[in-house]
């Protein structure tokens, strides 16, 4: 979960939803632990290489599932680039965001899969704090 921007992104990405006519918004994040200092969680921008199907270029991602991965989000990014519509054969639907059921696609080597508001009660917890957490290195 990314603690540091989600609470902004949500907030920015449900008022968007309301404007009439607006474009589709998607939202997704990578939950993958990685190989490195015993198991490291995704960090900021450990997407990138997945959308820009550059991935394999990097030791890091050298991980069993990574391929499948990488070709899941490149080929989330291409079909938006040519729809609008990141959904494409071999991923599992990414429904665009709604208000009522606040879809995100949680990408992962486990099995990628859309999750409907399944951080509000975290997010919820949280807000008690002005910093609510920050990823030890």
């Amino acid at each position: 979960m990314d603690f540091s921007t989600r609470y902004g992104s949500l907030d920015h990405v449900a008022k968007r939803s309301l404007i009439k006519g607006a474009a589709p918004i998607y939202i997704g994040m990578l939950a993958q632990e990685f190989p490195v200092k015993g198991g490291k969680l995704a960090w900021h921008c450990a997407d990138m290489p997945f959308f820009m199907h550059t991935a394999m270029q990097f030791p890091v991602n050298q991980f069993d599932g990574a391929e499948k991965l990488q070709e899941e989000m490149a080929g989330a990014l291409v079909a938006f680039a040519k729809t609008g519509d990141p959904n494409h054969e071999g991923m599992e639907e990414w429904p665009a965001f709604d208000v009522e059921t606040k879809p995100t696609i949680v990408f992962t080597t486990d099995g990628s899969r859309t999750r409907y508001a399944f951080d509000e009660e975290v997010l919820e917890y949280l807000k008690k704090f002005d910093r609510p957490f920050v990823y030890p290195d």
